[in-house]
């Protein structure tokens, strides 16, 4: 009788229904990490702006505190920009939107913009750090 018996093989591999589990699992915790994770990007975007902001910020107050940078130079946003060039190898683009940085002065308050969405300084964010 041993003859017609089949040999006892050990089994090794997944079955079907254990790999589906497995991928089902998978599928599951991808839908619940891919929103967060675009999220985080485009939180990551806006702080370098914020950031790129804040660095133009301070070169204009740096230009105007040598009397590189007149008040009249901010009428004019291609003799302004030449003038930011030298202190910024390169004007940053922004991030998390289309456009450009635009800088404005009404007064003593110089406000960083992107398409007159006023980036820096902002309520929440103190200008002296």
């Amino acid at each position: 009788m041993k003859r017609f018996s089949r040999p006892n093989k050990k089994n090794k591999g997944f079955t079907l229904i254990e790999l589906l589990i497995v991928i089902s699992i998978i599928g599951i915790l991808a839908t619940l990490v891919v929103p967060k994770f675009s999220n985080v990007t485009k939180e990551a975007k806006i702080k370098t702006d914020v950031a790129n902001a804040k660095t133009i910020y301070n070169v204009v107050n740096a230009c105007i505190a040598n009397e590189e940078i007149k008040d009249v130079d901010f009428d004019n946003i291609e003799t302004l920009n030449g003038k930011i060039k030298k202190h910024i190898q390169v004007m940053p683009k922004p991030k998390s939107k289309q456009g450009e940085f635009s800088i404005s002065k009404t007064g003593d308050n110089i406000v960083i913009m992107i398409d007159k969405e006023k980036i820096y300084p902002t309520d929440d964010v103190s200008v002296i750090d």
